[in-house]
């Protein structure tokens, strides 16, 4: 299948409209408090929402265990939240505490699909989170989704994720410089 015609077919719906503002994927990453690729196992009832539970295959920030679960549902008007059985995918995840569901971050847009085009991995990304300098592939439909070379992707993630350990140690090194001892 050639690489058009496959992205045809992977991006052919048009999301839904909301009104969430665009931010970077920079941003993306430094609100997220777990940050994770991984296969959704099941998605289940509980009390009445949709819960997600998912094997993680690669953290990329945070601490999880080897399962995350994650709300699968619009929690307010424009999330997109949703959870797809089997599905693989790149999780951007807030946390309340370690019992409580995550949620996912940027009202379900920081749920990305992963998949594969011509032996090469991609990510769906929403259109709502610009990730500027990331070489982007427009949907050949009208759509507001695009995709992205996964490992580009995560390459980015990677930088930013150690760039905020650094930063948090150099804060940490100043507060103890500068503490009455």
């Amino acid at each position: 299948m050639s690489r058009a015609l496959a992205l045809v077919v992977l991006l052919n719906a048009a999301s839904a409209r909301a009104s969430v503002g665009a931010i970077s994927i920079d941003e993306l990453i430094r609100r997220s408090d777990l940050i994770v690729i991984a296969t959704v196992r099941s998605v289940d009832v509980e009390n009445r929402v949709r819960i997600a539970t998912a094997e993680v295959n690669e953290v990329l920030a945070g601490a999880p265990g080897a399962t995350v679960r994650f709300i699968a549902q619009p929690q307010m008007r424009c999330s997109v939240a949703t959870a797809v059985p089997g599905e693989q995918v790149l999780l951007f995840l807030k946390t309340s505490s370690a019992s409580e569901p995550a949620w996912i971050a940027l009202y379900g847009r920081g749920r990305l699909p992963l998949r594969s085009i011509d032996g090469e991995r991609f990510a769906v990304w929403p259109g709502k989170v610009w990730p500027e300098t990331l070489g982007l592939w427009e949907a050949l439909e009208p759509s507001d989704e695009r995709v992205v070379a996964l490992d580009e992707l995560l390459a980015r993630i990677r930088k930013v994720v150690k760039e905020m350990a650094e930063d948090r140690e150099a804060s940490s090194l100043r507060s103890l410089q500068h503490s009455p001892g």
